[in-house]
């Protein structure tokens, strides 16, 4: 990576089996969990959760490499993953 020329974090080709950059990367700790999706144990799927610590930072936003990203923060609203 080129420091004079740098790629947006969310661009940055991370391989990962189950993204948890939201989680990771957070400022606040507890703020956001991994949630399973179903109740089947089979299904791996997981969808961040914003908890009451949050502090709308954005920096899980920023950070989400989806596009859309898989988690909005929208200020002066209830925070919600996507």
């Amino acid at each position: 990576i080129d420091r004079w020329k740098p790629i947006p974090i969310a661009d940055h080709p991370y391989d990962l089996e189950l993204c948890d950059l939201c989680v990771r990367e957070c400022p606040i700790e507890g703020a956001i969990q991994l949630v399973p999706l179903s109740d089947d144990p089979a299904d791996k799927r997981r969808t961040p959760q914003v908890n009451k610590a949050c502090v709308g930072c954005g920096m899980c936003e920023m950070i989400c490499p989806t596009e859309p990203a898989a988690i909005v923060i929208d200020a002066g609203k209830e925070w919600r993953a996507a």
